[in-house]
């Protein structure tokens, strides 16, 4: 899907989640691309990071906050989000992150990283070839 009708289901799902946790969901979207109509993410794929970050943390009890950092290096699109959550010591990759680590692999010869510490977490999409549509 287009990266900006990903990031429209990353606000409407916080929008959602935030009427069960009392508006304690805070999101930020950094962009650092010009044009996001012509990027191409797996579908879900920024939304299960989201969706992650609320799930293993509880906004009831404290804010959350998430940021979510789009960035192109050299050959990659790089997508980071990160939260301000307690972090897990020994992270390991359930079904719904294998799952995404797999999507990523396939579609855009690329690769789902964690950089999980204490914390917060953080996890980086890498997108090597095919998320452009250079025909506009």
């Amino acid at each position: 899907v287009r990266l900006s009708e990903e990031l429209e289901f990353v606000k409407n799902y916080v929008a959602i989640e935030n009427v069960r946790f009392a508006n304690n969901i805070q999101i930020e979207v950094l962009n650092k691309i010009e044009n996001i109509h012509n990027i191409f993410v797996p579908k879900f794929s920024i939304q299960l990071l989201v969706e992650n970050s609320i799930k293993h943390n509880n906004p009831s009890r404290k804010i959350l906050s998430i940021a979510i950092l789009i960035e192109k290096t050299t050959d990659n699109l790089q997508i980071t989000v990160q939260d301000n959550g307690k972090g897990v010591k020994d992270f390991k990759f359930g079904l719904g992150l294998s799952n995404l680590q797999e999507r990523v692999r396939l579609l855009n010869n690329g690769q789902l990283e964690n950089l999980q510490n204490e914390s917060g977490a953080i996890f980086q999409i890498l997108l090597k070839e095919k998320y452009e549509n250079l025909d506009n």
